[in-house]
């Protein structure tokens, strides 16, 4: 049988035996590689746009000030210290991989992110942001800016001591918490409540989130926080759309090494003839 030359790879291979040299020519057919090709590229088309996506959501103070003053009838006398979020309209399975503070560790007065399924807030698991139980110093949510000057009521600095607050019932995220508090700031309009949901099959677009408040309340709403009036839980409702985290580009380039080196080893190899046909 004639071959042409673009079926011929001659490949010389010195056999060193009893002192003689041999060279060896086998066939390799590359008829082979467009095949090769087209299932690389249907593994990159079909494989990776099955993989579960994730997806970043976050808010601001703002945002969320917008939220509850909607939602909250005694808005402009409340002081919120933990928000609570859960996800409706979702496809069973989804996941709550990272949730991220709006004011995070390293400052006296940080918040905790992170996740809860307290028989308080109903049933599932809630994302959650919080001040923590043992802290001194606390930031609140708040957007009761009534006092003098459109100050807020919760934080005044001319006052001296600032305001303080506890909670024997219990410690956060249901209750305030034990530990007697100065309230010594208030969050920043700016400030970013982020999380991820993950093992998402697809987009799921713009997402409705179910939300829980726990706030302290002032008497009065015009003048300087007083009279503590307890713990209140205000629901809300926040519609959010996420935006896809691209996976880590090592994932790619592991895949990708893989992908080359399959192919690699589908254009390299080659049958040798047996062992009795050489000479």
């Amino acid at each position: 049988m004639i071959h042409t030359l673009s079926e011929v790879n001659e490949l010389s291979e010195t056999v060193t035996g009893n002192k003689a040299t041999s060279t060896v020519r086998f066939l390799r057919g590359t008829s082979r590689l467009p095949w090769c090709l087209a299932a690389l590229l249907a593994c990159v088309f079909f494989a990776l746009p099955a993989h579960a996506s994730t997806f970043l959501y976050a808010f601001s103070t703002t945002q969320l000030l917008g939220a509850l003053s909607v939602s909250d009838a005694d808005y402009s006398s409340d002081a919120y210290y933990t928000i609570l979020l859960q996800p409706t309209g979702l496809a069973a399975g989804y996941t709550m991989p990272n949730q991220y503070s709006p004011k995070p560790g390293g400052v006296a007065d940080d918040w905790q992110a992170t996740t809860d399924s307290a028989d308080a807030f109903g049933s599932g698991t809630w994302i959650e942001f919080a001040k923590l139980d043992v802290q001194t110093t606390v930031t609140l949510v708040s957007g009761a800016n009534g006092g003098p000057g459109g100050k807020n009521i919760f934080y005044y600095p001319g006052i001296s001591p600032l305001n303080t607050y506890s909670d024997a019932g219990g410690s956060p995220p249901v209750n305030f918490g034990t530990t007697v508090a100065s309230i010594d700031s208030i969050m920043a309009p700016g400030a970013q409540f982020s999380f991820t949901l993950g093992n998402l099959s697809s987009n799921p677009g713009a997402v409705t989130f179910t939300g829980e408040a726990m706030a302290i309340e002032s008497s009065f709403s015009s003048s300087v926080y007083s009279g503590q009036k307890g713990r209140l839980d205000v629901p809300f409702s926040l519609t959010l759309t996420g935006t896809e985290v691209v996976p880590e580009p090592s994932t790619l380039i592991l895949f990708l090494a893989g992908a080359a080196c399959l192919l690699a080893a589908a254009i390299l190899k080659k049958k040798r003839p047996a062992a009795s046909s050489r000479s």
